[in-house]
Order: C-alpha cells, then structure tokens, then sequence
C-alpha cells in the first residue's frame, strides 16, 4: 500500500514536471541495474502510466548513486533515483540537484564480516582493513562513525 502511494506521488511529480499535454521525452536514470525498488518504474512503463501522461519515458539503469548524480547534474537526463548520501555529497560538490521525495527511509546497508576476525560490536572495527567503493555514498560517514568511536 505505501509503496504504491509512493510510485503514485513519484508519477505525478513527473506529469507536474514535464507538462501533461503534448507527448514530452524524458528519461530516467536508475541508481543501479535493475533491482526490486525499481519495479515500480517498470511496471508504470509497461502498463502506460507514463504514455497516458504525455511522458515517453526511457528508463536508464545505472552505475551507482553518485553517477546518478552527476548524470542528473550534467543535464544529460531529466530525473534521476539516487540515495541521500549521494545527493549530499553532490550537492556539497556544486550539484543543483533537489530530491522530491524518498521511496526508502531505511536503507538495508549490511556491513559483513568473516570469521576468525568476526565484528560483532564497534570497537570490533579498529582490528580490520576497511575498503569503500568509490560510489558507494551511503557508506561515506563510515569513516568517521570510526573516528566518534575512537577506533
């Protein structure tokens, strides 16, 4: 039910934002490849939500948060999905970007680990080597979460 509320929100964000009307082309590029918190956008796509708008939608999957960003910010699309991390960081780079609603509020990040080094409680990080994908945004505060910890 809320999620449908959600995609219901986010479909008419984007008829306000492009028109309704006139047949308008407008894309939209996805935080990753095709995941389940995409299916919403496909499924409006398959079943003609976007057409019975006016919008001819492209759906674009994506490399990540913060290519999102950046594609968004370049101009080269006309909506982007990304996560708050992401847009946090952009925008303290100069991104224009503005985020109009949030489809998850509780982001299902897992930090894991293998035994005979296992972390089972903070201080348990300040034994490990610890590696970030360089556009994996929601884990940026990472490092300093070490720092607060005195780790």
């Amino acid at each position: 039910m809320k999620a449908t509320r959600y995609l219901m929100g986010a479909l008419l964000a984007l008829s306000m934002a492009t028109g309704a009307g006139a047949s308008e082309k407008a894309n939209l590029i996805l935080d990753w490849l095709i995941i389940g918190s995409h299916a919403g956008y496909y499924s409006a796509l398959d079943k003609g939500f976007f057409k019975d708008q006016g919008i001819d939608m492209t759906i674009i999957p994506g490399k990540g948060s913060g290519y999102a960003v950046k594609t968004l910010g370049a101009g080269k699309v006309t909506f982007g999905y990304a996560d708050l991390g992401a847009m946090i960081v952009g925008r303290s780079k100069g991104a224009t970007n503005r985020m109009i609603g949030m489809l998850i509020g509780n982001a299902p990040y897992v930090l894991y680990s293998l035994e005979p080094n296992a972390v089972r409680k903070p201080k348990d990080l300040g034994r490990q080597e610890h590696r970030l994908h360089e556009r994996q945004y929601a884990l940026y505060p990472f490092p300093r979460l070490r720092q607060a910890r005195r780790i």
